[in-house]
């Protein structure tokens, strides 16, 4: 593990990395999804156990079936998982304290068309005393994005066989917060990370294309009096910007129920991440922050988040079903694909220039917003119920000028057709990974 330099914010850190190798060719029924999987663990004075599971079924929410396990500590365990009382280890052992767990070969993962999706999960249990953030970093996007991208190209039958194969889903892009370990595990010092792929037909072929995920797990602290304000935080304090050398993790007090920041949030260091704890309930950044931050971990309690001009940080929307997120980056993007969980149904309109990979719609309804100066290449709203009659778009325009596929789902595209009749611009194609059609301006072609 790269050690990271000392900090205030920051005690200790635990990292693995999951590299997943795809060297398979997609037959007409199964493929051979052959993966070559390299865990790297280290830790430094932290107790941490981790449980992986790879689990496969005929969709996500059905993927059941546990094809193989993995278990590691940070600790030398006793029967009941917890640490013995001795020192933690500087790398994962197994549950004997010993043996080495910094691999993972997972194999070869056969895929069908009764069987074809895959889900990892990996749950992370905190026995440390104090705080962790878990951290995973993931190529979810360059991986949609390459293929979005070779689709954004072509039309009809190399659309289809490009695109319609894969969905990616991941739970917490920007990671969570454990509470430390005060004597019972619970929902506070426990929680699951989970990615999820699904393969449609078969028609296509990936070849040595590779899926990693690195965590990073911290021991992280909260410093009140690096702020302006306690339960409105309005900037950073003097105590802050007078520091010698800053943290690259900031983290929120939990008594902050309102982060509204303008330039008295100037003098960040650059490429910080800032992880709010639950409690806040809104995130207004109302002018560019110089610089700005480059991560948000946003807990499930935030219902509104705004982002200013040339902001371009990897975020997360929480699974709030209150949510409202205000879009003003004018010029930029996203660092990271857009996911809308579940319990979100709706977004507010973009209605200043954002530049992202792709949505992905985790919804069964959705009030589609208008995206009328959005660059959003992608929309795979396979999940969305055509035919409900809470699913809707914005007579103002899903989309202007600029072409735009919508991944709709088997059976659905007909209901998609109706209800995005004129609301979408010349050039979007929709696909259902079967039927694909073009809007020409005035009709689905």
């Amino acid at each position: 593990m790269k050690k990271r330099a000392k900090i205030l914010a920051l005690a200790s850190t635990v990292c693995f990395c999951l590299s997943l190798l795809v060297v398979c060719v997609f037959a007409a029924t199964s493929v051979s999804f052959s993966v070559t999987s390299n865990l790297n663990f280290s830790a430094d004075s932290v107790f941490v156990k981790v449980d992986g599971a790879l689990k496969q079924g005929a969709t996500p929410a059905s993927a059941n079936t546990v094809k193989q396990e993995y278990e590691a500590y940070s600790y030398k365990p006793k029967a009941d998982g917890t640490p013995d009382g001795s020192a933690p280890k500087s790398t994962f052992v197994a549950s004997d304290g010993t043996t080495d767990r910094s691999d993972w070969d997972i194999g070869a993962i056969d895929f069908s068309t009764q069987e074809p999706t895959v889900v990892y999960e990996f749950t992370f249990t905190n026995y440390s005393e104090e705080m962790v953030w878990v951290n995973p970093t993931s190529n979810a996007k360059s991986i949609m994005t390459t293929f979005a991208g070779s689709a954004y190209s072509t039309t009809g039958e190399n659309l289809n066989s490009l695109y319609k194969y894969i969905h990616i889903f991941e739970n917490y892009p920007t990671g969570f917060i454990l509470d430390g370990y005060s004597g019972t595990v619970n929902a506070d010092n426990q929680k699951t990370y989970r990615m999820e792929i699904t393969l449609g037909s078969f028609v296509t072929k990936i070849t040595n294309e590779p899926v990693t995920i690195d965590f990073d797990v911290e021991k992280i602290e909260v410093h009140p009096e690096y702020f302006e304000g306690t339960t409105t935080i309005t900037g950073l304090s003097s105590v802050y910007t007078s520091l010698s050398e800053k943290p690259t993790t900031l983290v929120i007090p939990s008594n902050c129920t309102n982060f509204n920041v303008g330039s008295q949030f100037n003098g960040l260091k650059a490429n910080t991440n800032l992880i709010f704890l639950d409690g806040v309930t809104s995130i207004l950044f109302n002018t560019f922050p110089s610089p700005a931050p480059s991560l948000l971990c946003i807990p499930e309690s935030v219902n509104s988040l705004r982002l200013y001009d040339n902001m371009s940080p990897k975020f997360n929307v929480p699974n709030n079903s209150a949510f409202t997120l205000t879009l003003y980056l004018s010029g930029a993007g996203t660092k990271s694909p857009l996911y809308i969980p579940k319990n979100v149904t709706s977004l507010n309109d973009f209605n200043s220039e954002v530049s992202m990979p792709y949505l992905i719609i985790e919804s069964t309804y959705f009030n589609f917003p208008s995206l009328s100066q959005a660059h959003c290449r992608l929309i795979d709203a396979s999940n969305v119920d055509w035919s409900d009659g809470r699913t809707t778009v914005k007579s103002s325009g899903l989309l202007t000028g600029d072409k735009l596929i919508m991944k709709i789902g088997v059976g659905e595209i007909e209901d998609a057709k109706t209800k995005l009749l004129q609301n979408v611009s010349s050039g979007t194609i929709l696909t259902d990974g079967v039927t694909t059609y073009t809007w020409n301006g005035s009709a689905w072609a």
